[in-house]
């Protein structure tokens, strides 16, 4: 048998390849944790809470490694970004105006996309330019759209105008082919109102109920069309099952009011009653300022998701500063709506603008400062950009305002980790596991510092923990091994 020409390891060089393998093992975990990118998401408002004591602010023995600079996202192009300041939103007649060039806008620059067209319809019967909406609901038709929306808003603007019946074919058309939706029904259960046909609208509704039951404006519908029907009794049953899915509008408060009156039970008629004048400022609705106040707020709750549904379409196309022009547009019209924030940080993170990614989170914090994630979106933003002491102060702010909360903590451990700060590193990491002892990222990064730190005790404790909650998670498994290797 021929000898083999591989040549076997002495002890020694054994141990050192073991030490180097438990070396990359740990070069490799590190960069698992520290590459968790904190997701930009608008998440549920949480209740504010007591301050927390506060640990070591990072800035203190911290430095910036070669790697993390690295890592930072070059910019030499200063923000150039100036938002709309809150309460000073357009008037309605600057917002109807600038609306108006945006539908023209939409139909001339992008002709050939169904949704710019749809987009101006809706535009135009907002506006009450019926003929014009018309006309670009026709087009989109024309076009091929694979949504019903355009269907519906045309058929609506039809019926509206008493042209039921080419409403009601339009929509009988797109319900054969099975794209029917819970506004599709509703609104052809109510042009066959208009007609005067309650039977089919009533197997309309109850159709669309099989297939929605949890929408609010079908139940609606169906006891409407009970009502005419003189069917009282199910026009309340389903008028109240509205209401509990969410619908105290005062036209469906009305609704109950009226079914109410007719089967005579009127101690809650009263009741019902006295709800809807404290509503109405007793007697207020005739007066034509208060009208017109009432219509501009209506109006300006439809015309900021228009420019963001305009925007969509421009950014669709490729026309990003099309894009950021309306969605700024928005933002004068509405300038406390967190969405809209939102789509501008995606779109100036998707072009690479993170200066003016940074502003607008800024602001979003100013304009919510009870929701979690404004801080953490804001941490991540400012890292982004090597901005560490803005990072450190978004986070430090979270724990203070939402001490039971172990996320800010977390990052606060992460970020003093990518700054090699590795004592305060392991402060922070406790506090986080401290908050939620069942989350292995904190004892993991708790782990990392302590190996740092050169502290074998407090490493072995933060590993077994970490074993204990997740004994296959790879990271856990390659740090135990690189620790017995070293």
């Amino acid at each position: 048998m021929p000898k083999s020409n591989r040549v076997s390891d002495s002890p020694n060089q054994a141990r050192a390849k073991d030490a180097a393998m438990g070396k990359r093992r740990f070069s490799l975990l590190v960069a698992v944790v520290l590459g968790t990118v904190t997701i930009l998401v608008v998440a549920i408002l949480l209740t504010p809470l007591p301050p927390t004591d506060e640990l070591p602010p990072l800035s203190e023995a911290s430095t910036r490694t070669d790697a993390i600079a690295s890592a930072v996202v070059p910019s030499s192009t200063p923000p150039n970004l100036v938002l709309p300041k809150p309460g000073e939103a357009w008037s309605t007649e600057q917002a109807q105006g600038k609306l108006t060039s945006v539908a023209v806008e939409l139909s001339t620059r992008f002709p050939s996309d169904p949704n710019a067209h749809h987009v101006a319809g809706m535009i135009y019967a907002e506006l009450k330019q019926t003929k014009k909406g018309e006309a670009a609901w026709r087009k989109c038709l024309e076009l091929k759209p694979t949504d019903v929306g355009p269907y519906v808003g045309l058929a609506t603007l039809l019926i509206d105008r008493g042209e039921e019946t080419e409403g009601i074919e339009l929509l009988e058309g797109v319900r054969g082919s099975g794209k029917a939706t819970g506004e599709l029904l509703r609104t052809l259960a109510h042009g066959l109102t208009q007609q005067g046909e309650l039977e089919r609208a009533d197997g309309v509704m109850k159709e669309g109920i099989r297939t929605f039951p949890n929408d609010p404006s079908l139940w609606l519908e169906l006891g409407l069309v009970e009502t005419q029907l003189r069917q009282f009794s199910a026009a309340e049953s389903s008028i109240r099952k509205a209401v509990d899915l969410g619908d105290r509008s005062t036209p469906t408060l009305n609704a109950l009011n009226t079914v109410l009156t007719r089967q005579g039970k009127m101690d809650e008629v009263k009741r019902l009653q006295e709800e809807l004048e404290a509503r109405s400022g007793k007697g207020d609705a005739g007066n034509p300022e208060s009208f017109q106040e009432k219509y501009s707020e209506a109006f300006q709750r439809v015309a900021s998701p228009l420019f963001q549904l305009a925007s969509g379409v421009a950014k669709a196309n490729n026309k990003i500063d099309v894009a950021e022009e309306w969605l700024l547009q928005a933002v004068a019209i509405a300038p406390e709506d967190p969405s809209i924030y939102m789509e501008l940080s995606a779109l100036f993170r998707q072009t690479n603008r993170i200066p003016n990614a940074l502003v607008v989170h800024q602001r979003l914090l100013e304009v919510q400062p009870d929701n979690l994630y404004n801080y953490t979106n804001l941490a991540s933003i400012a890292t982004q950009l090597g901005r560490w002491d803005l990072a450190e102060k978004a986070l430090i702010e979270a724990v203070a305002k939402f001490p039971t909360v172990a996320f800010p903590s977390g990052e606060l451990a992460r970020l003093a980790l990518a700054q090699r700060n590795f004592p305060v590193a392991r402060q922070w990491s406790e506090k986080a596991w401290g908050i939620e002892p069942q989350n292995v990222e904190w004892h993991l990064m708790g782990a990392i510092a302590s190996k740092e730190l050169g502290n074998v005790d407090d490493m072995t404790v933060s590993l077994l923990r970490a074993r204990e909650i997740a004994p296959s998670d790879p990271r856990v498994r390659d740090f135990m091994q690189g620790s017995k290797s070293k």
